[in-house]
């Protein structure tokens, strides 16, 4: 009688782990999750693209999910560029990710420039909707103008070179991109 006593306890876990296992996700309820919720751009440069970030959207279910629609929040209109699964565009209409599988979402930024000394930030969002229910995943990039020297000579061994005049000032209000080598005149 004892031994029966104390395998209870244990039978009685073993009970509660094998049902604790059963999904808490209904299949078909469009329950995603996401690899960011926030995608940060750090400094860009205006004018000049910036590098591709990228986040994976997962599906956890067994069941496969169709995302109804996959929106830019800005549209045409923004700054961002949205590329889903290898499909670039704005928005995006009826993407299935299989059970226990995944998707990647590209995304790039390009600025204009805004005439300020001082950076500002540019946002947006990513609205993804499945089976009726809104999930977002943020934008958020830090935009400055710039001060861009270009190569105006091509020197041997250096290459490309921007020769920098003597009554050149650079302060430092906005950053200096330098393309190639920069070299001060002669005599200056």
């Amino acid at each position: 009688m004892r031994q029966l006593l104390r395998s209870w306890p244990i039978l009685g876990l073993l009970y509660l782990l094998s049902n604790g296992c059963a999904d808490d996700v209904l299949p078909g309820s469009g329950s995603l999750t996401f690899s960011r919720d926030t995608v940060i751009f750090d400094t860009v440069f205006t004018t000049i693209g910036s590098v591709t970030r990228q986040f994976k959207v997962y599906n956890p279910q067994r069941d496969e999910v169709t995302i109804s629609s996959i929106v830019l929040m800005g549209g045409q209109q923004s700054k961002y560029r949205l590329n889903v699964n290898g499909d670039p565009g704005s928005s995006f209409s009826n993407v299935k990710i299989r059970g226990g599988d995944s998707i990647f979402v590209f995304v790039d930024v390009t600025l204009d420039p805004n005439n300020q000394n001082d950076p500002i930030m540019v946002m947006d969002s990513i609205r993804f909707v499945t089976d009726g229910a809104e999930q977002f995943v943020h934008l958020a990039a830090c935009g400055w103008d710039a001060i861009f020297q270009y190569p105006t000579q091509f020197i041997q061994p250096f290459g490309p070179v921007s020769i920098i005049d003597c009554n050149v000032v650079w302060t430092s209000a906005k950053p200096i991109v330098l393309y190639g080598y920069a070299v001060v005149d002669e005599g200056c």
